[in-house]
């Protein structure tokens, strides 16, 4: 049976709890689900090309103006998008980064070069500094075009200060690269406002922010995301290469009511803040090596990585999905991601992973 490159993958999966994917643990706001209830009469109407009163909403909420936006289906919707626009000839990723980069900058037959953490990649938490890569970019003999920076990073985790990212912010203006900051997964840290950049558009032209409501809301199915910055050009370029109608109107209602639930935020914020912390002292007790994560979800490597996909094979047949993280640059056999769930969920995993742990050990030491 072939994997697919991302989570999710319950349609050829008989599953009954799936941690591949980082939604929001509270599931899709009670304030959206009745607002698509009440408008579901409306969908025969085309949706507003330009999502007028979305776009509106957006910023007032961040406080930019409304010409640094644009609405789009997912954020993955956006990067395909963007990198068409700019049809960059050399790209930099940091490595492991979320796929969706690459893929869009192969289909564009963009150049990428992959930048890994210094030294011990596990030792730091597979977390590079903003300025480190800012100084992998300056000592480029052939400069970049564009790089990305996924913040918190997927599938990692580690999270950067916007004082942290001041230097590569300079660096890639210096250099006149575009700088996309992915921060789909910003709004579920602790303290989003001390690591986004969305306020920094008004001082950077190349600066390119995505935010999505895809796990923020949980709201994977309806697909919406947006970007945000100043660089009005860039945005006519999108604009004039995507097709009309890409945000279907359910997502711009569900959009629209999500925006008003700020509660439901705190209260997301505190649970996993909780949930997370108790998920890695537990997947440490297992024997699992886990690391350092501002996000909702945690990287964890099994102590026998040569055994490949024995794991994400066990689970499934348990009805549990887990991110395999074999095909992330950098990574390899033995790394999986799970998403930081409820209490209740995330001890229904953590049973089934004990129970690995047992039989897999006792097999070890079999005669």
């Amino acid at each position: 049976m072939n994997q697919v490159q991302h989570g999710g993958d319950i349609y050829r999966n008989k599953i009954r709890y799936d941690f591949s994917v980082n939604l929001n643990p509270l599931g899709m706001p009670s304030g959206v689900v009745k607002v698509l209830q009440e408008q579901a009469g409306d969908w025969g109407c085309y949706p507003d090309p330009e999502c007028r009163r979305l776009v509106d909403e957006l910023a007032r909420l961040h406080q930019v103006p409304e010409t640094f936006l644009l609405c789009g289906n997912g954020a993955a919707d956006l990067i395909f998008q963007l990198v068409q626009a700019v049809r960059p000839a050399r790209a930099v990723v940091p490595a492991p980064a979320f796929l969706e980069y690459q893929q869009a900058l192969k289909a564009a037959g963009c150049v990428t070069e992959h930048v890994l953490p210094q030294g011990d990649p596990g030792e730091h938490g597979w977390r590079i500094l903003p300025a480190s890569l800012a100084g992998y970019i300056r000592d480029l003999t052939d400069g970049c075009d564009l790089v990305f920076f996924c913040n918190p990073n997927n599938p990692t985790g580690a999270l950067a200060t916007i004082e942290e990212l001041e230097p590569l912010l300079a660096q890639c203006q210096r250099q006149q690269a575009f700088l996309v900051i992915d921060e789909c997964f910003c709004a579920l840290t602790e303290h989003p406002e001390g690591a986004s950049v969305i306020r920094l558009t008004k001082d950077y032209e190349n600066l390119v922010v995505l935010r999505a409501f895809t796990k923020t809301y949980a709201m994977a199915g309806l697909r919406l995301g947006y970007a945000v910055t100043g660089n009005k050009a860039l945005l006519d370029r999108m604009r004039s290469i995507r097709q009309p109608w890409s945000v279907s109107l359910p997502a711009q209602q569900a959009g629209l009511a999500a925006l008003k639930e700020t509660t439901y935020l705190d209260e997301s914020r505190r649970l996993l803040v909780r949930e997370r912390s108790w998920l890695k002292e537990q997947l440490t007790a297992l024997g699992f090596r886990v690391f350092p994560s501002a996000a909702n979800y945690l990287l964890f490597r099994t102590p026998f990585p040569d055994h490949d996909r024995t794991l994400w094979e066990t689970m499934r047949t348990q009805g549990i999905l887990i991110r395999d993280c074999a095909d992330f640059h950098g990574l390899g056999p033995g790394y999986y991601r799970t998403c930081v769930s409820t209490r209740e969920k995330n001890r229904i995993l953590i049973e089934r992973l004990a129970s690995y742990m047992t039989e897999h050990n006792a097999s070890c030491h079999q005669p």
